[in-house]
């Protein structure tokens, strides 16, 4: 009875364990297989070149998971690391791995061969990989092909943006030549470094860089001069560079500039001429300006050196540019500015100003204007001096006294006196009284003769003056 339980128990046991393959331990002992690309490689002392390792577990589905590992043999004292160096590995699965070479800056032509050898429980094969050490000129062109921009959040790129996007910044660059090399990339905001990055390039290759700092629009106030500069470290000269421009859209219902210009004075040929250029900003944003300015002597026009002529007016804030230049030859100039702001585009300029040949005739032409100045101012004393007589002739009093009529002038201190032969009576002299109807002719004729001589009688002074007034008025006006 207790046999025919045992049997009863192992029956089952053995259906259970008849569900797994008993496996032989001499058929899991397949040696790897290993590839390495490059097999051969041309480098130059000082520099290091990489290989790329394929490992394959070359065992059945049925065996256990190995741990390989990776080492080299050279009869060369190089430097040799493996990325990763060990690894755990499924049967017939593969694990890929780097291996740098650094020649030092003492070898010479030179050729030799590294033996790299992947491993497991004793269990290896080796590849060859040759190196050719050879002192070459290096040869190495740095490319920038495109500059590209995209909002932080966005998925396509752009050209324009609004005034309070983060914008990240895309370099297209390439090396070419003989030789790989680390490139430093370098991101420029209208001329001012914002970022750096330093990438290795392997000899005639292409990558986009992605910069990490981004460009934040709203610290600039017009469109943005955004260049990248890529130098290889083979050959610093040998560097390229591309320039993209990054529109910004403006509010234009917050601008509010004014331009005004200075006006130069009068100079000779070969001074230098200094014009200002004022900007008010009245509106409620920064404006950030570039002014070009220009000396002009009628339709001809040569440029005035402004120094750094980009500049930002603050909101309710002045500034002022300063520039200046030469003239060639004597004549009228003016000066003018072009100013671009916001996409916009305005103009000013000065009055005209005189430009002499040399300092005599600039002399020259001072002393006609003030001896023409001496003269007008002299004129119009005389002219001063006529109409002040002529008033006070105009408000004048009379008075009688006897046969005497006194005239006096109200205005001024001077009197005249008339004798009045028939008489005098409120100021006027009274005319000859006519009885005889035989004598009104003669009364009339006498009227008329003493109507004219009783007008005022001035003194012959008083008549040289009037004449000498009339005499230049004639002349100055």
């Amino acid at each position: 009875m207790n046999i025919v339980k045992i049997v009863l128990g192992i029956f089952p046991i053995i259906m259970l364990f008849g569900m797994v393959p008993i496996v032989n331990a001499e058929s899991c002992v397949d040696r790897p297989d290993i590839k390495i690309t490059p097999d051969s490689i041309d480098i130059q002392p000082g520099n290091s070149a990489s290989f790329i390792i394929n490992v394959k577990n070359e065992n059945n589905d049925n065996c256990p998971i190995n741990n390989f590992r990776l080492t080299s043999n050279s009869e060369m004292n190089v430097g040799i690391t493996f990325s990763p160096s060990t690894f755990n590995l499924i049967p017939q699965n593969s694990q890929t791995s780097t291996m740098k070479v650094s020649i030092p800056s003492s070898f010479s032509d030179t050729s030799f061969e590294i033996d790299i050898l992947a491993e497991y429980n004793g269990i290896s094969r080796s590849e060859d990989v040759i190196i050719n050490v050879r002192n070459l000129n290096k040869i190495c062109n740095i490319d920038v092909s495109n500059i590209k921009f995209k909002e932080k959040n966005a998925i396509d790129f752009a050209t324009e943006f609004s005034n309070n996007d983060d914008v990240n910044v895309y370099a297209d660059i390439s090396l070419s030549g003989n030789t790989g090399n680390d490139v430093v990339i370098e991101l420029f905001t209208n001329g001012n470094l914002i970022d750096s990055v330093t990438e290795y390039f392997s000899a005639n290759s292409r990558s986009t860089i992605k910069f990490n700092n981004k460009i934040f629009t709203e610290t600039f106030n017009d469109n943005i001069d955004v260049k990248v500069l890529a130098t290889p470290t083979c050959d610093s000269t040998n560097e390229d560079e591309k320039i993209e421009t990054l529109k910004i859209k403006q509010n234009v219902d917050n601008l509010s500039i004014d331009f005004t210009s200075g006006n130069p004075g009068d100079t000779i040929v070969g001074e230098l001429i200094t014009s200002r250029f004022f900007a008010d900003n009245n509106g409620e944003v920064d404006v950030r300006i570039n002014l070009d300015a220009y000396l002009c002597k009628g339709s001809e026009c040569s440029d005035l050196n402004c120094g750094d002529s980009i500049l930002t007016v603050d909101k309710g804030e002045s500034e002022s540019i300063t520039c200046t230049g030469i003239a060639r030859d004597s004549g009228k100039y003016k000066t003018k500015a072009e100013i671009t702001f916001e996409n916009e585009i305005d103009y000013v300029e000065s009055d005209l100003f005189n430009v002499y040949e040399n300092s005599l005739e600039a002399k020259n032409i001072g002393n006609l204007v003030l001896n023409n100045t001496n003269l007008v101012s002299n004129n119009t004393n005389l002219l001063s001096s006529q109409i002040q007589y002529q008033n006070e002739i105009q408000n004048q009093e009379y008075s009688c006294l006897g046969n005497i009529r006194q005239i006096i002038y109200s205005d001024s201190s001077t009197s005249d006196i008339e004798f009045c032969p028939f008489g005098c009576s409120n100021g006027q002299c009274l005319n000859q009284i006519i009885t005889s109807n035989d004598s009104i002719i003669n009364s009339e004729k006498n009227t008329q003769e003493q109507i004219i001589d009783n007008q005022p009688k001035f003194n012959k002074s008083i008549r040289f003056l009037e004449f000498l007034a009339g005499f230049f008025n004639n002349i100055f006006v």
